[in-house]
This record gives structure tokens, sequence and C-alpha cells, in this order.
């Protein structure tokens, strides 16, 4: 449900406003009773929910990509292919930390927030979407208290994030829908790369961590 409603605030201003062309989560839900959803354990993990809607909608239109829409093949496809590129770094962080991940996100609301919602579910971290009207010190105490491990933004925000001191936080990773910033940071990564990565086999595209469905929100 919590998927389902940040997806249809994400992509409002550009989806049709027809039904079957609705946002996948609404879409898998519409078809579900209440009492299906209490009967069924697997209903609520975000993952097997995801994959469900994917392949049973396969044919219909999800969301507009730089002005061409995709389907829900398609978008399952990609998801499969972000989490893949980013399973290193958020294996990682468990590792470490023992705690569920945090990607936290500087963007305007675009297809690109909204696959970072859809890559979190499917791996089972956390997504941190960071106002982009924030000043360098708010956003900063953001990454900070959420311990964030990835950062997904853009140069747009180089007055922002290029006064940040990075030696105070935990990202290790930064995924640039643009041209990247110079940063010290130790890992910098393209979006477009991360959808361009191999393929994973059915049996690896969505694998959360063996602890179950985790919430996408603290």
């Amino acid at each position: 449900m919590v998927l389902a409603a940040m997806s249809d605030q994400l992509i409002a201003t550009t989806i049709p406003k027809r039904s079957t062309q609705s946002v996948i989560m609404d879409q898998a839900i519409d078809n579900i009773s209440a009492m299906d959803f209490l009967r069924n354990p697997k209903l609520v993990d975000t993952a097997a929910l995801f994959t469900a809607a994917c392949s049973a909608y396969a044919d219909r239109l999800a969301y507009c990509i730089d002005g061409r829409w995709i389907n829900h093949a398609e978008c399952a496809a990609r998801i499969g292919a972000i989490s893949a590129s980013l399973h290193d770094v958020l294996s990682a962080y468990r590792h470490e930390t023992g705690k569920q991940p945090v990607v936290a996100v500087l963007l305007p609301n675009s297809y690109v927030a909204l696959e970072c919602f859809f890559t979190a579910a499917v791996t089972g971290s956390i997504v941190l979407p960071i106002n982009h009207r924030l000043t360098a010190a708010e956003v900063s105490d953001a990454l900070l208290t959420s311990g964030a491990a990835i950062l997904v933004t853009s140069n747009e925000f180089a007055p922002v994030i290029g006064a940040i001191d990075w030696q105070k936080l935990s990202i290790n990773t930064v995924v640039w829908t643009t041209e990247p910033v110079a940063l010290p940071v130790i890992d910098h990564r393209a979006w477009n790369d991360l959808i361009s990565a191999p393929q994973p086999t059915p049996a690896e595209q969505f694998n959360p961590p063996p602890s179950g469905p985790r919430p996408l929100c603290r």
C-alpha cells in the first residue's frame, strides 16, 4: 500500500488517467481481495508482489521515460538490472553494519525516483527521499541521521552536495543521473550504467535478504 501511494504521487503528472494504465501496485491490489491479503503471507512481501504484478500486467503501460512509455515487463527488467548493479553495495552495508541499507534520493519527482522505490521494494532496502530545496546543512543532517549507504542525485545539486562534509557520512557510493561532480566519495556510478548491467537470472533477479520483507521507511 505504501509503495502504491508513493508511486501514484511520483507519476501523477505524467500517467494517463485511465485505470488500465495505473501504477503497478494499484493494478495488482485491485484484483486481490482484502481477505486474500490477510490469508496469503506472500502478499505482504513487496518483492513477491512486485514480481507478480509485473508478470500479470506485462503488456500494460507502466510509466514514461524521456517521452517513451514502457510496459510492466520492461519495468521488471530495469528494476532487475538496477538491483543486480547495486547488490554489492547493499550486501556489503548489511554485512558491515547488520542494518537495513538506506538509499537516499536527492532528485525532483521523476521516473528515477520511482524506480528507486521499486528497487528498494525488491532488495529489502529503505528509500530516503530528500527535499531538493533543502540547504547543504539540512541535506547533510538527513544523510548523517539515516546512515545512508547510497545517494542517487544529479549535478543540478552540485552547489548543495559540494558544500557537504563527506567525511562525516557513511555514503561510499553516489549514483548520478547526469555527468558526475567531483566528490570525496570512493564509488561513482551512472544511472544508465545500472540499467545496462547484465541481466540477472530469474532466480537471482529479485532476491531480498533472507530475513523477509522490510518496510520502505522507518
